[in-house]
């Protein structure tokens, strides 16, 4: 019975900690041209978004 708790603790502690991971892999959108995001396959949808461009490479650094 306590090694049936003891490894369901220890799965859920590693749950925790391996869930958040594939959103913290992902790395920011640089183009070096404007870019539109259209709503469909194709430039007569609509634009939903924009990606502005980018002159300079980016920091990665967070300070």
């Amino acid at each position: 019975m306590r090694k049936q708790f003891i490894g369901a603790v220890l799965a859920g502690m590693i749950a925790v900690f391996v869930a958040p991971s594939p959103s913290l892999a992902q790395t920011p959108a640089v183009t070096s041209v404007t870019v539109n995001l259209y709503a469909g396959p194709a430039g007569d949808y609509p634009v939903m978004a924009q990606l502005p461009a980018v002159t300079r490479r980016p920091s990665m650094s967070s300070a």
